[in-house]
C-alpha cells in the first residue's frame, strides 16, 4: 500500500430517525440505518458499513440494491493507495453469486492487510458504476487529525 497525503473534507453525519423499520436477512434485528450524505457537487452517495467474513464477503444491503448488479456480473477488483475499487469489467475473474454480495479475493484482502471480522466502509460511486470498499487502517490514514477530535484519540 502506497502512502500518501490526503486532504478530505467530512460533512457532518445525520443519522435519520429511529423509525427504521426494516429488518435484516435474519428478520429479528432492524438493520443498521444508512444515510445518504452529501457528495461533492450537492450529489448523494451511498454509505454502508460491513464487516468482511471468513470468505471474504462484504454485505450491506443498500448497497448491494444501490449497484443493482445482477447474478453473474463480473466484478474488476483493483486497490489504489489502501481502496478497493470495484467495477463491472466483463474480463473479470469472480462473478457476483445469486445472493449478491461481493467477495473479496484474498490476494486483495492481503493487500490491504485485512482479516474476518475487520469492517470496513462502502460507498457507492455517483453513478451507482462502482464500489469503493475503505479499509478502516485508510479511513485512520484520510482522516488524520480529524479523528482525534472526533474519537478523542481512541484506537
Amino acid at each position: 500500500m502506497t502512502s500518501r497525503a490526503a486532504s478530505a473534507t467530512v460533512p457532518a453525519l445525520q443519522m435519520p430517525a429511529s423509525t427504521n423499520e426494516t429488518t435484516s436477512r435474519r428478520g429479528s434485528r432492524p438493520a443498521p440505518p444508512v444515510a445518504p450524505l452529501p457528495a461533492a457537487g450537492g450529489q448523494s452517495g451511498i454509505y454502508g458499513l460491513a464487516k468482511i467474513d471468513h470468505r471474504g464477503r462484504v454485505t450491506d444491503a443498500t448497497v448491494e440494491r444501490a449497484l443493482g448488479w445482477p447474478p453473474g456480473t463480473r466484478p474488476n477488483i483493483q486497490e489504489t493507495n489502501g481502496v478497493i475499487v470495484v467495477s463491472v469489467d466483463d474480463r473479470g475473474v469472480v462473478t457476483m453469486p445469486n445472493q449478491g454480495h461481493l467477495c473479496l479475493p484474498l490476494p486483495v484482502r492481503r493487500w490491504c492487510r485485512l482479516d474476518p471480522g475487520d469492517q470496513v466502509l462502502l460507498t457507492v460511486g455517483q453513478h451507482a458504476n462502482r464500489l469503493f470498499v475503505y479499509p478502516s487502517t485508510t479511513l485512520d490514514e484520510l482522516l488524520g487529525e480529524h479523528r482525534l477530535a472526533l474519537f478523542g484519540g481512541e484506537r
